[in-house]
């Protein structure tokens, strides 16, 4: 965990030497909260303080992003993202990704870390919707989801702002969902839905403050997908950060 800082800091740094460069490339460093840490449905912990810095440029896109529950006994988070995206044509774009998850202290049989590859087709129209179909296969749970969604931004002109509305439906598969357990493979499958609105707010050149509410359900889903053994259910949660692009 303590090297979590300075992964943020050499990110933000080879950011800036890309924005002397070219001016394509953006760097954004962003803190928040979030009452919940729910990931496809599933619940990974409580209430979080979460952290990111990702840059993008010319189609690449690479992140670090955490998520560390203020209960004691809960896991820590820290994803690593990597992916490139290419336009096909003037409203499609396919996106391929690779992502490592790292967990601190997971429950008994929950697995400390897993790789995924994915791969996402993502259609926008002329007016502010977008439709995403995705892909992913995790390596180490032998885990393989597919989601769809959809977003569209409402212009709130009184506000000068725009509210993000997103709904998204998936379902996972996964043969090995507790690797580091003593028994032999465990496999289980489920579905989840799910919706959600943020507004971004530019409060300055360079700022912008965030606020979301969040709900998702799932359906068949097992305690365990969770590295806290959450069972599933219907959520909702609130989220709220500041984020500086450069």
């Amino acid at each position: 965990m303590f090297r979590l800082p300075l992964i943020l800091l050499l990110l933000a740094s080879i950011g800036r030497l890309h924005a002397q460069d070219d001016d394509e490339w953006k760097t954004v460093a962003g803190a928040g909260y979030a009452s919940e840490r729910v990931f496809r449905g599933v619940e990974r912990s409580g209430a979080a303080a979460q952290g990111s810095v990702s840059i993008s440029g010319d189609g690449f896109r690479g992140s670090v992003w955490t998520s560390q529950p203020f209960g004691r006994s809960e896991p820590g988070e820290i994803d690593l993202h990597a992916g490139y995206a290419a336009r096909v044509t003037g409203q499609l774009t396919v996106e391929m990704m690779a992502i490592q998850y790292v967990f601190s202290s997971p429950a008994p049989g929950a697995t400390r870390q897993s790789t995924e590859a994915g791969v996402q087709a993502t259609w926008t129209s002329s007016g502010g919707v977008s439709a995403t179909l995705a892909g992913y296969h995790d390596f180490r749970l032998r885990a393989d989801t597919v989601q769809a969604g959809a977003t569209y931004s409402l212009p709130l002109k009184s506000f000068g702002a725009f509210l993000d509305l997103d709904a998204f439906a998936g379902c996972a598969r996964g043969s090995d969902l507790l690797p580091d357990s003593v028994g032999g493979p465990v496999s289980d499958a489920y579905s989840y839905f799910g919706m959600g609105a943020t507004l971004p707010y530019r409060v300055g050149a360079h700022t912008t403050v965030v606020a979301g509410v969040h709900f998702t359900d799932t359906n068949g889903q097992s305690r365990r997908w969770s590295p806290i053994g959450a069972a599933g259910g219907a959520r909702g949660w609130v989220s709220l950060a500041v984020n500086v692009d450069f």
